[in-house]
């Protein structure tokens, strides 16, 4: 790895020796005179820092980091000093409220406002983590001085590598893949270890690791390997060359390189880079240069698998590593099970041995359905056989479809050990090889052979692959001069690369094929572009463009259907494909409808669905979507709420089986959740389960950052779904930082970031986001810019800056009324959406803007009619209108909400209206009578003390309930 210090050696030493030089008092500030950059300077820093450790020390005790007289630190009462270390000391605390034992650590190195609000920022992320194998955060406050302690759970146990003394080598093993699991739950959450060591793992007295500090690092530091004062943040012999040479900032990968460390200590009991004795820079240049001995060097035993994943974990480049903690824990256990390791690809004849050893009875089972691929071969053969119209081109197509086959053949022999010697390969490693299969044959051949191959890519998640694979088949098209073909095969490409790039370049991929001759005179091919192209266009908040070309769609639909192979046939060719898509497209889009279609969708889709579950996989993300639309959406349509408690539990059930990352599981929660939009309703663990589901994505795809927004931005401000702030800004960080021009997704997360921020009471950095891109709203489509005016005017009405919330809901209105793309419902939902922000102040403008409109949002399925019904009548209280017809608005709803079946939700809203117009009225008696309503609300799991800071009816009810409930003296 390139390391930015050494080449620059020379100036590093002669800038040292100058420093020396000067009075120990003034060498911060000569340093600050010289420019120089901050590599440069950081490592002078650090090399004053090692070579006057007795001042440093002399320091630490006049800052009191040495000083355990104190009895009390904060609410604390100090027993005893458990370490001391470079980021301070830890001393074992008692705390009063509630009684029990904490490791309290008072951090060195930084104090002041600035710094504490910072700790407490990253304390706040830190508390979320919620795994066994992770010590959790207290508290962090500061002393009166300013410096800053930090307060985590004490764990009573001892140091990693004195418990792994006594232990077998596979028990080692199998105690760092649970480190390595605690390690894996906090990356999924943006939060990066940084100083990953055994003396940072204790092991409790049942054996089980807890990882010290996390975060720390990231508190003390924002990112450096040195702070401001010379202080190391992080242990060189555990620190990736990454952190070490300061050439890139650290991420999950650092901490797997620490892992890897671990690992070689555990297994030869000494560091693979020693360090003792060197001076700070010498031991970041040593970890950033040297690479380890092998460890079989030390003890032959290891030679083999296990040496490949510590190698792996060791690599010099990030990008060689392990991509995640959880990758490398998941190679622990296979070497422990004796499967195959995923570092590499082990010979034909030791994956054989692996293989047999453990499952000799399957070995014959994978040559059968290595075989049934080969069945599927008639999903090629369409591009051949369909378009021969004569018999001469009938029997050539003949020929080519028998190359086909062989081909195909050829291909899945990979995967058969019988042929191969290749037991337990995946399916995706055969299809991934298919290229150098298909090497020297015709273009004739490889273009059905690529295209199918591409196809299943897809359909098992491997996306990157998929991608190319369509595209090097349109590529073999457009060679062959077969237009269709060629437009076939990048409509499938736009569909996959849909969650891995801008959506504006999505649009302009579609808008092309839209344009081409080949597409408008197919009609299968010509509808599903257009759904393509509707997708996208709502992505892109062009609600009319995304009308029209659905309309577009619908007109072709029943032309389409008729040229098409049937829904159920045998070889579900790539037409039938498409036909699936639109199918389950179209049962989504009708949602609200005032016909029949929606209803008569339903059933379509369960007739599919009965026909195709005798083809397809029970798990066959196709048939989940299906059968979600036809068992949920006459429900759903109805106003019931019991199919999503049924659809839960049915994906529940599903995720041991089938894990969050399986399409299937994705394709039910995000239809579920379509269905739950048009009852315009919230539904929690739906989107708490989309939220593990983008955990399950890799970091850095759109994929990942899209699922989090979706679940994130249904919440609104009123729930919580378990995603935060930080979480977000980490999956927008790979994909927007480097980002050019105005990419929506990367808008759209900012715009979901200051929200989240602001539920987690960050109001100062929500406004200060939200006020960044305001500034930017003229760079900004009128799509954008009017979601950045509603997001301002809601984070100013709930932070009680009436005025600011006014003027930006103003704002968004107008953007609104001129925003084209905008269809009248989607207009009408807006302004309804915004008129809330006018309130309390200005009820009189929520009820000009909407009582001209109010007729339409009664049938509006996007507007929830006991919402309107709210917002209309506390309006009407508040401006002085006859109370008795204010509370006729709400009778009907409040009637509704008795039904069981009913969401509870809908109960809270007509409560909360009634609270809050008798709180207006100083009608104590019959706000009393409200305020108990929210005692059964509160029974039923609805989080009521989330609503009170904001709305004072609610906090005055809860408090009336409390008091009622108190025992009398």
């Amino acid at each position: 790895m390139h390391n930015p210090l050494r080449e620059r050696w020379s100036e590093v030493k002669a800038l040292f020796e100058a420093a020396s030089m000067q009075p120990r008092a003034e060498r911060s500030a000569w340093l600050a005179t010289q420019e120089i950059d901050d590599t440069l300077r950081a490592a002078v820093v650090a090399m004053l820092a090692d070579a006057d450790q007795d001042t440093v020390g002399a320091e630490a005790g006049d800052s009191g980091l040495q000083a355990t007289e104190a009895e009390h630190i904060g609410r604390y009462r100090i027993l005893r000093t458990l370490g001391r270390g470079g980021m301070g000391v830890v001393y074992l605390a008692e705390q009063a409220n509630p009684q029990r034992l904490v490791a309290l650590k008072l951090l060195a190195g930084a104090s002041g406002a600035a710094a504490l609000a910072r700790f407490r920022r990253e304390a706040e992320l830190l508390a979320r983590l919620s795994h066994p194998g992770i010590a959790h955060i207290v508290e962090v406050d500061a002393e009166a001085d300013g410096r800053p302690f930090l307060v985590m759970e004490y764990v009573d146990g001892i140091d990693l590598s004195t418990h792994a003394a006594k232990l077998s080598r596979d028990e080692r093993l199998s105690l760092l893949a649970h480190i390595a699991d605690a390690v894996e739950h906090a990356h999924a959450r943006g939060v990066v270890h940084r100083d990953l060591k055994p003396s940072n793992i204790l092991v409790d007295v049942e054996g089980h690791p807890r990882v010290l500090d996390f975060g720390i690092g990231q508190m003390m530091g924002e990112g450096h390997t040195l702070t401001e004062t010379g202080m190391l943040l992080g242990t060189p012999a555990y620190m990736s060359p990454e952190q070490a040479s300061g050439s890139s900032r650290p991420d999950a990968r650092s901490d797997v390189y620490a892992l890897g460390v671990i690992a070689y200590e555990l297994l030869t009991d000494r560091l693979p880079l020693p360090v003792a004795g060197l001076t700070p820079l010498e031991a970041l240049r040593q970890v950033g240069e040297a690479t380890p001995p092998p460890m079989s060097r030390l003890d032959r035993s290891l030679r083999g698998d296990l040496e490949v994943i510590v190698e792996t974990a060791l690599a010099k480049s990030p990008q060689q590593r392990y991509a995640s903690a959880g990758l490398f824990a998941d190679d622990l256990r296979r070497f422990l099970a004796a499967e195959p390791i995923r570092a590499r690809r082990p010979s034909s004849w030791r994956r054989a041995v692996l293989y047999t050893r453990r499952k000799p009875a399957q070995v014959a089972a994978i040559a059968v359905a290595a075989g049934g691929l080969l069945i599927g071969s008639g999903l090629a053969l369409a591009f051949a056989v369909g378009a021969a119209r004569d018999r001469d081109r009938a029997e050539a197509a003949l020929v080519q479809a028998r190359g086909t086959q062989e081909a195909l053949g050829r291909v899945f022999a990979a995967g058969n050990p019988m042929i191969a010697g290749k037991p337990e390969v995946t399916f995706q490693e055969v299809l991934g090889a298919a290229p150098s299969q298909l090497a020297g044959l015709s273009p004739e051949i490889r273009l059905p052979v690529q295209y199918t191959v591409a196809l299943a890519q897809a359909q098992i998640g491997d996306d990157q692959a998929a991608i190319a694979g369509f595209a090097a088949a349109a590529e073999i098209a457009a060679e062959l001069g077969l237009g269709r073909a060629r437009a076939q095969a990048e409509l499938r490409r736009i569909m996959v690369a849909f969650d891995h790039v801008d959506i504006a370049e999505s649009a302009r991929a579609t808008e092309a094929l839209l344009a081409d001759p080949h597409v408008t005179a197919d009609a299968l091919l010509h509808t599903g572009t257009l759904i393509t192209a509707s997708v996208i266009s709502t992505s892109r908040f062009q609600d009319q463009t995304a009308a029209a070309h659905l309309a577009a769609a619908r007109a072709l639909w029943p032309q389409a259907t008729v040229v098409a192979p049937a829904i159920d046939d045998a070889t579900l060719d790539a037409e039938t494909e498409i036909d699936l898509y639109l199918l389950e497209f179209f049962a989504m889009s009708n949602g609200g409808a005032a016909d029949q279609a929606p209803l008569r969708l339903a059933s379509e889709a369960g007739e599919a669905y009965a026909r195709l579950s005798r083809r397809l996989p029970i798990d066959h993300p196709r048939l989940a979507i299906l059968r979600v639309i036809a068992q949920n959406l006459p429900d759903a349509l109805a106003g019931r709420s019991e199919w999503r408690t049924r659809l839960h539990a049915t994906i529940e059930a599903q995720i041991p089986r089938l894990g969050y990352a399986h399409p299937t599981i994705a394709a039910q929660i995000t239809t579920g959740l379509a269905l739950t939009g048009l009852q315009a309703l919230i539904d929690q663990p739906l989107q708490r389960q989309l939220i593990e589901v983008a955990r399950a994505m890799p970091l850095g795809s759109r994929r990942r950052l899209r699922l989090m927004l979706q679940a994130a931005g249904q919440s609104g401000f009123l729930a919580s779904v378990g995603v935060t702030a930080d979480e977000v800004a980490a999956a927008r960080a790979p994909i927007c930082d480097a980002a050019r021009g105005i990419d929506a997704d990367c808008i759209w997360a900012e715009v979901s970031i200051a929200e989240l921020e602001f539920k987690e009471g960050r109001t100062a950095e929500a406004h200060a986001r939200t006020d960044a891109l305001y500034e930017r709203r003229s760079e900004l489509p009128a799509q954008l810019a009017m979601r950045v005016y509603a997001t301002a005017a809601v984070l100013n009405q709930r932070d009680g800056r009436y005025e600011k919330a006014i003027a930006a809901t103003e704002a968004a209105l107008a953007a609104a009324m001129a925003d084209t793309e905008l269809s009248r419902e989607g207009r009408d939902i807006m302004v309804t959406r915004l008129s809330w922000n006018f309130r309390p102040l200005r009820c009189d403008r929520v009820l000009e803007v909407i009582e001209p409109i109010e007729s339409r949002l009664k049938v509006n399925p996007g507007v929830a009619g006991d919402v309107l019904a709210r917002l209309m009548a506390t309006c009407e209280v508040r401006v002085g209108r006859d109370v008795d017809a204010a509370l006729a608005r709400l009778a009907p709803w409040w009637e509704s909400a008795q039904d069981p079946s009913v969401d509870p939700m809908m109960r809270l809203d007509v409560v909360s209206a009634h609270l809050e117009i008798f709180d207006v009225l100083g009608r104590d008696a019959d706000f009393a009578n409200w305020a108990r309503e929210l005692v059964a609300l509160e029974a039923a799991g609805i989080d009521v003390a989330q609503l009170a800071p904001r709305m004072p009816w609610i906090a005055r009810a809860r408090a009336m309930n409390r008091d009622e409930r108190a025992p009398s003296n």
